[in-house]
């Protein structure tokens, strides 16, 4: 069973923002995504430290160990930018860790500077300094960024996610692959491996592994209104791969990483989606839909969201919600009652919902999936395999794959609730991280609260692992809450993988 303590002493505070004063019907706040963390031994004492994103014009925390467990409190610089991913990595090559920090968010104009992505150089003892020659000039708001050697040069290269454009939702920003030279200087060269990759959709998380057996890194993108995207190495090239199991798999994904599930000796992947506990119950033909057009030509886009109800496309908010962002339909339904019965074949024309950005989601359950190889045309599938129901009672928000039990199976920590839609949504509350237990067979279950000992009050953004005072432990980065801690039910040498 878990223990909870508290070494940090510490709460996380989100900045005062309200995404839907410029865009009332978004489905879904991005301001509030909660703190990024990530741990690692940065000042060279052999001890874990930790790195907490702050949000918009708040600093992150640096958090450095000292003996007995106890932390030191350090502000990093920078605080106009909201860190919305990070990563620990030797990036120059002399041999310390040093800091990616994703700029995300929505607070700050488009496409501009306060999205630009940072790298800071450490000195080995937990100074950083950022180096802005080393990054190419790019303003999306971003979600994640996940190292790997992709060009087999013997340095970390590079993915990152790309989110959106703030205030054109469901616009995408771009995403990137950056490859190192050796000395920590990284160069766009996503058109160049994988062009398709740059336009992927609203990334949310990615996870690396060689899925097709070649010893070269394949990458599995999930995001928002996507199905799971997978990218095999080809040569030089990271080439999109057709996977006719996941099509019909489009949701509102949070989450991804890798895993070996079923022990064949394959990595596997596990992908955190919303969820089957909310008011929307979709499938491949009853989706959940969103309409984006400037519906009344005044030059700023409008979204419908709709869902089915009893077999009819009917939009998800009420009239005057609605004509907040689009006044004109009072003058086209002038009671409630016409509003009530009209479909979304009536609210828009055909030749507007032709030329509409429409965004799909067929599927919000969390999934499993499990490697498949031809062994005669080497084609690779990805077979989906949902994970437990008492898993999908709320957004699985982050994944920890780690052995819990200490048996050699890979097992899940995840944190969950979200809190980001409003009052006419409501928030998704039921469980604010999940310990889910593996088995030789793939099989999953979850483990109840009071045998884990594991349970997150709050909206747990990332989960982080690290060695605390000598023991191995867990740590929850919580939006506007403390930031909580564990410790594991066994020592770092018994199943701790680092």
């Amino acid at each position: 069973m878990l223990t909870p303590f508290d070494p940090f002493d510490f709460t996380h505070q989100e900045n005062p923002y309200e995404d839907y004063d410029l865009e009332p019907m978004l489905p879904h706040r991005f301001s509030r995504q909660g703190p990024c963390v990530v741990a690692g031994d940065v000042d060279g004492d052999g001890l874990d430290d930790l790195f907490l994103g702050g949000p918009a014009r708040t600093a992150g925390t640096l958090f450095l160990q000292r003996k007995g467990g106890s932390f030191l409190k350090k502000e990093m610089p920078d605080p106009g930018y909201e860190d919305a991913g990070a990563a620990l990595f030797d990036a120059d090559g002399d041999g310390d860790l040093d800091l990616y920090v994703v700029s995300g968010g929505s607070e700050y104009n488009p496409l501009t500077a306060t999205y630009q992505d940072r790298l800071y150089f450490n000195d080995g003892r937990g100074n950083f300094t950022r180096q802005k020659a080393a990054l190419p000039v790019e303003y999306a708001s971003g979600s994640c960024v996940v190292p790997q050697d992709f060009d087999g040069d013997g340095d970390l290269d590079l993915f990152v996610g790309g989110r959106l454009i703030p205030t054109r939702y469901p616009q995408a920003a771009e995403s990137f692959l950056l490859r190192n030279d050796g000395r920590g200087n990284f160069t766009d060269v996503t058109e160049e491996i994988a062009p398709n990759l740059k336009e992927s959709g609203m990334v949310t998380a990615a996870a690396w592994a060689d899925a097709n057996g070649d010893r070269r890194p394949d990458l599995l993108v999930v995001g928002e209104w996507m199905a799971p995207q997978l990218y095999l190495s080809d040569s030089d090239k990271l080439v999109r791969s057709p996977q006719p199991a996941l099509d019909s798999l489009k949701g509102w994904y949070l989450s991804a990483a890798t895993l070996e599930a079923n022990q064949d000796g394959r990595p596997d992947f596990v992908v955190g989606n919303l969820g089957l506990n909310s008011r929307w119950q979709v499938s491949k033909t009853q989706p959940l839909r969103l309409y984006a057009n400037d519906l009344d030509q005044n030059g700023r886009i409008e979204l419908l969201l709709t869902q089915y109800i009893a077999g009819d496309q009917r939009p998800v908010f009420g009239r005057e919600h609605v004509a907040m962002q689009y006044p004109l339909i009072k003058k086209k339904y002038p009671t409630y009652t016409d509003y009530a019965n009209a479909t979304m074949e009536d609210l828009i024309n055909p030749s507007d919902r032709a030329n509409s950005l429409i965004m799909e989601a067929t599927d919000f359950r969390s999934f499993v999936l499990l490697t498949d190889q031809d062994k005669q045309t080497g084609t690779v599938s990805l077979l989906p395999k949902p994970l437990p129901r008492a898993a999908q009672v709320s957004p699985i928000r982050s994944i920890l794959v780690l052995d819990f039990g200490g048996d050699g199976i890979d097992d899940l920590i995840t944190g969950g609730n979200w809190f980001s839609p409003d009052y006419r949504l409501g928030r998704f509350d039921a469980a604010g991280g999940q310990i889910i237990r593996g088995s030789r067979n793939g099989d999953f279950r979850v483990m109840p609260p009071s045998k884990s000992g594991y349970l997150p009050r709050g909206e747990a953004a990332l989960v982080a692992r690290l060695v605390i005072g000598g023991k191995p432990a867990i740590v929850a980065g919580q939006n506007s809450d403390e930031l909580r801690a564990w410790y594991l039910p066994y020592t770092p040498n018994k199943g701790f993988k680092k």
